[in-house]
């Protein structure tokens, strides 16, 4: 169990840094289009 507590933990920080990044790419690729 703790080990899928730190996976999971991981999981979610990867997933918010991936909704950052999208979120920065978002708007610049829209203008760039």
């Amino acid at each position: 169990n703790h080990e899928t507590e730190i996976c999971s933990g991981i999981f979610e920080v990867n997933c918010s840094k991936d909704v950052k990044v999208q979120g920065i790419i978002g708007p610049c690729a829209s203008l760039e289009k």
